[in-house]
């Protein structure tokens, strides 16, 4: 049979031949290693291919790397409270809860504890971050994509869960920032008449800490920082206390220092030594409305162009009318615009919740001019803040050349300014109220 005879010849062969072979290489390593240099040489020999890679003798250094390149970039709504409340939100989320805006929230406010205020809230993209200022004079920077992702008109999450705030500390301003941008300087103001000037490129961060860094060195305990701006190298600056009293002066006369320094005194107080609640920016060609808001129910909108720039330590100019009896307490100062074609409204807080204010009837008036209670949608409520919504320092942020003005001392009257007293004086003037 033909079969039986091929299968004894392949019989003979494995046991005279590839058997014996096999066994060989099992007992012998040499001729194994021998045997898979044979093979391997022949499919180098069949399937050659140029190496594409190099070889380096130095190694390659990854020890900074930019962790925001390796989330991916995607837009989402943002919100920052006074009281260190923050989260994001997606597009969609905060579209359906626009559908729902009435009248009474055109803004679309997030949801907040009561008495609680925004320092921020907008747009923002997973590659920018949030530098937020605090009461205490520290600074942080946190990426907008460690925020808590929650529904719009869900309470945000405490920002202890990304850097340690301490119990008493608050956020006062924020800004979002896509790039810190060479040219802008922070302007930091504090209750206790102190104002410093630091260059936006030295608040940036390499790492993310889990404490807040100082920016600003208190002169006393009882000192706190009230506001920040950002100056583009040529503005103006004008300061406010809580008389409603105000100094507008170009930037160059605040010293430029760095983030540890303490600051300067802001404007000359005169013997009422008010504390000081705001601080603005103006640029070279700027004109903008002021919005004034106090905390008896009041606003009034001035003409930024109304205020005559002077020096740091001179004359300075009345917001609204003064009085030396029940003083109306100035809350905030802000700039305000106004669109063509759409009603006028402000977003203030109470210790209860956010009222939206009509403010469309208001016109600007002379500086010094009576302040009125004229916000009837807050009843009998107080005024403690207002929501912000903040500013976006990015690639088209205005930089201007620094220029130090020479700026013209005008003599005034001795009326005009505040005088040095002495006990006399002082009792003659409590005699004459």
């Amino acid at each position: 049979n033909t079969d039986i005879v091929a299968l004894n010849q392949e019989y003979d062969s494995l046991t005279k031949n590839v058997i014996p072979q096999l066994e060989e290489l099992l007992s012998n390593p040499d001729k194994l290693d021998e045997s898979i240099v044979t093979i391997l040489t022949e499919i180098r020999k069949k399937f050659s291919i140029a190496r594409k890679t190099q070889i380096l003798e130095d190694k390659q250094s990854f020890d900074s790397v930019d962790t925001t390149k390796l989330i991916a970039k995607e837009d989402v709504y943002i919100c920052c409270t006074y009281d260190g409340y923050a989260k994001k939100t997606s597009v969609k989320s905060y579209q359906a809860s626009m559908k729902n805006a009435t009248e009474q929230d055109p803004f679309n406010l997030p949801k907040m504890k009561p008495g609680d205020h925004l320092v921020y809230s907008g747009l923002a993209d997973t590659h920018q971050g949030l530098l937020l200022f605090t009461n205490t004079g520290n600074y942080a920077y946190v990426p907008v994509y460690m925020l808590t992702d929650l529904k719009w008109k869900e309470e945000g999450k405490h920002l202890n869960n990304i850097i340690a705030l301490k119990a008493e500390e608050r956020i006062v301003k924020a800004f979002l920032v896509d790039e810190f941008k060479k040219g802008i300087n922070v302007v930091l103001l504090t209750k206790e008449n102190k104002i410093k000037r630091t260059s936006l490129e030295e608040f940036v961060q390499t790492t993310i800490t889990k404490r807040p860094i100082r920016a600003c060195k208190m002169g006393s305990k009882s000192d706190s920082l009230v506001d920040v701006t950002m100056t583009t190298g040529n503005s103006d600056v004008i300061v406010v206390d809580n008389l409603g009293r105000c100094s507008r002066f170009h930037e160059s006369e605040i010293p430029l220092v760095s983030t540890g320094a303490i600051g300067v005194k802001a404007y000359s107080a005169g013997i009422e030594n008010a504390p000081l609640v705001s601080v603005l920016s103006l640029s070279s060609k700027e004109v903008s409305l002021l919005l004034v808001i106090s905390s008896n129910r009041g606003a009034r909108l001035i003409k930024s162009s109304d205020i005559e720039t002077s020096t740091r330590l001179g004359p300075k100019a009345n917001l609204i009318k003064v009085l030396k009896k029940n003083p109306w307490n100035i809350v905030t100062v802000e700039k305000f615009t106004r669109v063509k074609g759409k009603k006028s409204f402000a977003s203030v807080t109470t210790v209860e919740s956010s009222v939206t204010c009509d403010i469309d009837s208001l016109s600007p008036i002379a500086l010094g001019a009576e302040m009125r209670e004229n916000l009837s949608s807050l009843g009998k409520n107080i005024i403690i803040g207002y929501n912000e919504f903040g500013e976006v320092i990015n690639k088209d942020t205005l930089v201007e050349e620094p220029v130090v003005q020479k700026i013209e001392r005008v003599k005034v009257k001795a009326d005009d300014v505040d005088t040095q007293l002495n006990l006399f004086d002082l009792f003659e003037r409590e005699q004459n109220k």
